[in-house]
C-alpha cells in the first residue's frame, strides 16, 4: 500500500481491514493511524464524525432544527445552521450520525498529554468559536492580558497585523490614552498567499510596506 496522499492511505485502510461494521472498522484504524485528523466518513450505512487521541484539531457536531445532525470543524457554522445541543467530538471518539441521535463509541482512549494545535486558538478559529470548552475570543483576550503583564507595554500605541489578532492588542491595551489601530493590512488582491511562502520570496515582494 503506497501513495503520496494521506487521505488515499486511510481510505485504504478501512476498505480492506475486513471487519463487518463501520465502527469497529474505523476503530481498528484508529490503532494504527499515528498523527493529526479531524474526519467525516461518509458511507452507505451512515456518517460517522472522527477525531484523533491527541485531540490536535477541533471537529464538533449538533442537531438541526429540521431534524438530522451535522458536524463542522468550527462551533460557529453549526450555530449559523441552527444546530441545538452542540457537542465537541473528544479526543478518540467515534460519532455516528443519524436523524434524530448521536451515537458516541469512545474507540480508543485519549493520549497523555493531549497535543492540542495553539494555532486553532491564535490564528486559525473564528473569534466566536469555542473549543475545549473555551471561547476563543476570551482565550486571545486572556493571552493579551498575560502578555501585557510580562512584558509591560511602554508605548503610547497598540496595533495589530492580521485580521484575526485583534483580541490579544485590545486586552493588552496599557490605558484609554493608548489608543489601538491597524497599523499592517492584507489585501486579497495581491495575487497569492504570503504566509507560506519561504523567505527569499516572501522578501522578494511577498510583503511590503
Amino acid at each position: 500500500m503506497s501513495s503520496s496522499s494521506d487521505s488515499e492511505v486511510m481510505t485504504m485502510m478501512l476498505a480492506h481491514n475486513g471487519y463487518s461494521s463501520w465502527v469497529e472498522r474505523i476503530r481498528h484504524a484508529m490503532e494504527r493511524w499515528q498523527g493529526a485528523y479531524s474526519l467525516i466518513v461518509l458511507t452507505r450505512d451512515g456518517v460517522f464524525a472522527v477525531r484523533d487521541p491527541w485531540g490536535v484539531r477541533p471537529l464538533s457536531v449538533g442537531l438541526l432544527p429540521s431534524g438530522g445532525t451535522a458536524a463542522a470543524s468550527e462551533t460557529g457554522a453549526l450555530r449559523t445552521l441552527g444546530c441545538r445541543a452542540v457537542r465537541e467530538i473528544k479526543p478518540g471518539e467515534i460519532v455516528s450520525l443519524s436523524d434524530n441521535a448521536l451515537v458516541v463509541t469512545q474507540a480508543i482512549q485519549p493520549k497523555e498529554p493531549l497535543a492540542r494545535c495553539v494555532f486553532e486558538m491564535i490564528y486559525f478559529s473564528r473569534p466566536d468559536a469555542v473549543w475545549d470548552g473555551k471561547s476563543v475570543h476570551q482565550v486571545r483576550q486572556n493571552l493579551g492580558r498575560e502578555l501585557a503583564r510580562e512584558f509591560p507595554p511602554q508605548q503610547t500605541l497598540s496595533y495589530q497585523c492580521r485580521t484575526h489578532p485583534l483580541q490579544p492588542p485590545s486586552a493588552s491595551q496599557p490605558s484609554p490614552a493608548s489608543p489601538i489601530t491597524m497599523a499592517l493590512s492584507r489585501t486579497a488582491m495581491s495575487g497569492g498567499r504570503s504566509l507560506s511562502q519561504p523567505i527569499r520570496c516572501a522578501s522578494a515582494g511577498g510583503g511590503k510596506v
